[in-house]
């Protein structure tokens, strides 16, 4: 019998029980018999008022109680009881069984964090796809409109005007294929599709590659991307992912930093540890803003930057996750006013 049978006298002493008291609960039979039930469970109340409530239902089932096995550990139990009655029809004990559901309980509250995590990864999704709509629809529906206006009066405008439109037109594809990267990187996170391809290779062409696909972006701003660091960096990582993290990170720092300042990616390559950090002296966030980047719940959150850029907050967590792919540990330095410091380090290779 795999529960733990019992029957109690009227003031709770333990009569009866079943020998898988051994296997549930550590005891053999004898180390309990004689003993108060109140020595092995937790009620909610002491025995007197159990025992009442015992006696005004007659019966119970399914209550869920905390049973002290023999190192004093708790299992979770189902306990189904009634009351037992002499010849004359008198209350004088009680019988039931003690069921051990921690595997069901687990369950539930594995079930339960899986159905908010859902909903809060629904909510993160509506909110993200609302964003990126109303992002996308803006910034093509801009280029559309200044295609449309040169293509019809192209005899109009100067070269210099043409020039200025195809320079607006570029910024603004630019951040399209921005939206559309991140977002297809993050439908693949979602499905769980993406299987880095993690080998040893030179860190500086990923960076320097990111550094200089931003290089106009960071112009437009009057903002200079500056590396410090040696041109031989070699760690394991997966050069596609690393370079979606790098144009996010200096991306990123570029949306929040004054124009005229400088954003810095260095290098320091100990013999324990690679450390690599994007620097910038702009607008900064507050610890609050560093801890929903490091949110499991994947809570979207983005700011305009400082020259009103829009954003979704997706790339920092595509950052986050990527980097994590590559076996690598992200942190951040920050102070509102005082700029930002994203920190990714690596064991270092030899």
């Amino acid at each position: 019998f795999p529960d733990i049978y019992f029957k109690i006298d009227f003031d709770g002493n333990i009569v009866e029980i079943s020998p898988s008291v051994k296997k549930v609960a550590g005891y053999e039979p004898e180390e309990v018999i004689g003993k108060s039930i109140s020595d092995f469970i937790q009620f909610r109340e002491n025995w007197e008022r159990s025992k009442q409530a015992f006696i005004d239902r007659t019966k119970i089932q399914d209550i869920n109680i905390v049973l002290f096995n023999k190192a004093n550990r708790k299992i979770d139990c189902s306990l189904n009881a009634h009351v037992v009655k002499n010849e004359q029809g008198d209350i004088v004990g009680f019988e039931g069984t003690l069921r051990d559901i921690t595997r069901r309980i687990r369950m539930d509250e594995d079930l339960k964090k899986s159905q908010r995590k859902l909903a809060i990864a629904n909510d993160s999704k509506e909110k993200l796809l609302s964003i990126i709509g109303h992002d996308l629809r803006g910034a093509v529906g801009t280029q559309k409109a200044i295609l449309n206006m040169v293509s019809t009066d192209l005899d109009d405008f100067s070269k210099k005007e043409i020039a200025s439109l195809i320079a607006t037109i570029k910024n603004s594809v630019d951040s399209t294929f921005t939206i559309v990267e991140n977002l297809l990187s993050w439908a693949r996170i979602m499905r769980e599709n993406i299987m880095p391809r993690l080998a040893t290779n030179n860190l500086y062409p990923v960076i320097k590659d990111a550094m200089d696909v931003l290089e106009e972006q960071a112009k437009s701003k009057s903002i200079a991307l500056v590396y410090e660091g040696p041109k031989a960096v070699t760690t394991s990582f997966d050069p596609d992912l690393m370079n979606i993290v790098f144009r996010n990170l200096i991306s990123n720092a570029i949306k929040f930093s004054n124009p005229g300042s400088k954003i810095k990616v260095q290098i320091l390559n100990e013999p324990e540890v690679l450390e690599i950090s994007v620097l910038d002296a702009g607008i900064g966030m507050t610890q609050e803003e560093i801890g929903h980047i490091f949110s499991n719940a994947e809570k979207l959150v983005s700011k305009p930057g400082t020259s009103h850029e829009k954003g979704t907050g997706l790339g920092l967590i595509i950052v986050r996750e990527f980097i994590a792919m590559n076996k690598g540990r992200l942190s951040i330095e920050s102070e509102p006013g005082k700029g930002t410091r994203f920190i990714i380090q690596f064991p270092a290779k030899t």
